[in-house]
């Protein structure tokens, strides 16, 4: 089976396209651990105006 260059071209964004999805999914789940950890409500949390850090 021959594969052209557009089928490796789509290949290759799915694969940036799901290791971006992965780690988006990774720091989701730390940032959860942080709030849950520092025992902040999530609006507190994740509201720039209360929490600059």
């Amino acid at each position: 089976m021959k594969v052209s260059a557009s089928d490796r071209d789509l290949i290759a964004v799915m694969r940036q396209y799901f290791a971006a999805k992965t780690e988006l999914e990774s720091l989701k789940a730390q940032l959860e651990a942080a709030r849950q950890t520092a025992g902040e409500a999530t609006g507190a949390f994740y509201d720039p105006c209360q929490n600059a850090e």
